[in-house]
């Protein structure tokens, strides 16, 4: 299994974190239908300027569908200009594992 964990920081709680559109969680959906998507967890931290998800695939293959998925490179695009204009910074960490 392959584990994804972003965490994005901001400088301050009255600026928004970017928001996944609805294409990106429909296309999410459809590799849980396939078994290739396994869940996700969202978390933001008590002083409310880190936000952390992780997500986890079943294989690495079924992680590089999902990233490379047209609707998916053009949201982490959008993303990535969104962080830059308004100083938030993203760490990702992709981590295979086998179940426990």
């Amino acid at each position: 299994m392959i584990k994804v964990i972003i965490s994005s920081r901001r400088p301050a709680t009255n600026i928004p974190f970017f928001t996944r559109p609805q294409l990106i969680n429909d296309v999410l959906e459809t590799q849980q239908n396939e078994g290739k998507f396994i869940r996700e967890s969202r978390n933001l931290s008590e002083d409310g300027l880190t936000f952390t998800y992780e997500g986890i695939w079943k294989t690495v293959a079924d992680y590089n569908e999902f990233k490379n998925h047209s609707y998916v490179v053009n949201y982490g695009n959008d993303r990535t200009n969104y962080n830059l204009e308004n100083g938030i910074n993203v760490s990702t960490t992709v981590l295979d594992y086998m179940d426990q």
